[in-house]
């Protein structure tokens, strides 16, 4: 009996001792491949690298359509008026017009007397006598012309003609002088940033134009006459670089002798 159980407690360790392994055999040959397994989850971005170089410039790509036109933007405001410029020289003389209408014809004069009748010339000598019943005779030579008679008294001024076309443009004559011209100037010379100047003309006259001088850089607000056009005026601003310091404007008006009232 115990011979048995020694040899059953033998038996049970054997079977509950850890096997001991052999030596590795030869690598088996591969298996088949697997089933795709399902996507990962995307893992973390990695760092940026560093840039590259710039690659060539590419073709030019085709037109882009033309777009609408935008709205037109609102009118700036009137800017100050400019300088009076120098007087350009006079433009070449115009071609000569299309010649006018022919006039209406006028009305018919009276008939001239007669004139008086002159001397009758020398008769002509006579021609044979046919014979009574015969055939007519030849027309005898014509008798030679009597002396011209006096000249009878002009006769009434005949029916005017058609007005003919117009002749070519005569030379330009000199310009005649100006009645009554003269000139008047009147200046500030003062610390303002506006200044507004008129030039007077004298008592009968009137201001036909006028200008201005100044020692600043100004814009000029008026360069016109007055309403009644006795003088001229000039209204000039100071710019930023001559505000708050003295500057000159000094104005003239060109006037001539008042036309007399119609």
């Amino acid at each position: 009996m115990k011979t048995i159980l020694a040899v059953l407690l033998t038996l049970l360790l054997i079977a509950c001792a850890p096997p001991i392994p052999g030596p590795q055999g030869p690598l088996g040959a591969p298996g088949p491949r697997g089933l795709q397994g399902e996507r990962g989850e995307t893992g973390p971005s990695g760092d940026r690298g560093e840039q590259g170089p710039q690659g060539s410039t590419g073709e030019t790509g085709p037109q882009g359509i033309q777009g609408e036109p935008g709205t037109q933007g609102p009118q700036g405001e009137t800017g100050p008026a400019g300088l009076t410029g120098p007087t350009g020289e006079p433009g070449p003389q115009g071609q000569q017009g299309e010649p006018g209408l022919t006039g209406p014809v006028g009305l018919t004069g009276p008939a001239g007397s007669s004139g008086p009748t002159g001397s009758q010339g020398p008769k002509g000598e006579k021609g044979d006598q046919g014979d009574p019943g015969g055939p007519r005779g030849p027309q005898g030579e014509r008798g030679e012309r009597g002396p011209t008679g006096s000249v009878g008294p002009q006769g009434l001024r005949g029916v005017v003609g058609e007005t003919g076309p117009r002749g070519p443009q005569g030379i330009p004559g000199s310009p005649a002088p100006i009645a009554g011209l003269s000139y008047s100037s009147h200046f500030q010379d003062d610390i303002r940033d506006i200044k507004t100047v008129d030039a007077n003309c004298p008592d009968g006259k009137q201001a036909i134009s006028g200008g201005f001088y100044t020692d600043a850089k100004v814009f000029v607000l008026q360069n016109m006459p007055v309403t009644s056009r006795t003088s001229w005026r000039v209204k000039a601003w100071a710019d930023g670089a001559f505000a708050n310091s003295r500057w000159t404007l000094e104005v003239w008006a060109i006037c001539v002798a008042k036309e007399p009232a119609q």
